[in-house]
């Protein structure tokens, strides 16, 4: 199943930092790890992992020429 579920319901959807703050640290870990976030921080992952939530959250939305539309973690498709 692709991961761009914009496609389905015809308007966008974003990943934004008001979803990832409501959940816990290993939550938004296991978000950034299922959507590829954590490939594309690459050595910088682990940085922002052992930070606080907010660095962490941040970084994981602070990802230059990444394509954050249509993401929708698999916790949110039911």
């Amino acid at each position: 199943m692709s991961r761009d579920c914009s496609r389905w319901y015809g308007w966008s959807l974003t990943l934004n930092g008001e979803f990832l703050t409501l959940l816990t640290k290993n939550e938004v870990d296991a978000v950034a790890i299922e959507l590829g976030l954590k490939e594309k921080l690459g050595d910088g992952y682990v940085k922002a992992r052992n930070g606080s939530k907010k660095e962490f959250v941040d970084a994981v939305l602070g990802i230059k020429d990444f394509e954050y539309r249509g993401l929708v973690p698999k916790m949110m498709r039911f």
